[in-house]
């Protein structure tokens, strides 16, 4: 990644992008002017070639989601001008949505033609409860604890 002129690299990581139907592994990099997504391709004869997926400016970013994961792979969904939604996979999600809300306070206003330069939202995610189930003595199957009643053959717990 080139930068611009008064840019500075804040933070950068290796995570796997959800955005399209298929995961794409890169490096997402945190600027104070930009948010950067770099994956890459294969080329015959040269190897492995860096490709720019993302290059967001900040004033673009209109909301910040960092929800938890299982297995310690959280996900940054990052909301754009445009309704554009951006996904990726990384065991960090809450700092990284922490630190894009902080680089778009102190950047600069983006420029005209640019959509989004409102206040950003950011919202951290709590894990959600796990779920009860059991098996029901009337029928077997599984039902949700909490409701009472087998959702099958409606039998109550005995």
């Amino acid at each position: 990644m080139i930068l611009e002129s008064g840019e500075h690299w804040i933070a950068s990581q290796n995570v796997e992008s959800i955005t399209r139907p298929w995961s794409e592994p890169g490096q997402l990099i945190l600027t104070n002017l930009r948010l950067v997504f770099e994956g890459s391709f294969y080329q015959p004869g040269v190897g492995s070639v860096p490709r720019t997926l993302l290059d967001l400016r900040l004033g673009q970013i209109l909301n910040v989601v960092a929800a938890p994961g299982q297995l310690n792979r959280n996900v940054l969904r990052v909301e754009a001008g445009g309704q554009f939604v951006y996904t990726f996979v990384m065991p960090n999600a809450p700092d990284w949505a922490h630190s894009i809300v902080q680089a778009r306070a102190k950047a600069p206003p983006v420029p005209s033609g640019y959509v989004g330069q409102g206040p950003v939202v950011v919202s951290v995610q709590a894990p959600a409860a796990p779920k009860i189930m059991m098996h029901c003595r009337n029928c077997g199957a599984l039902y949700d604890a909490t409701k009472g009643r087998c959702d099958k053959c409606g039998a109550p717990p005995t």
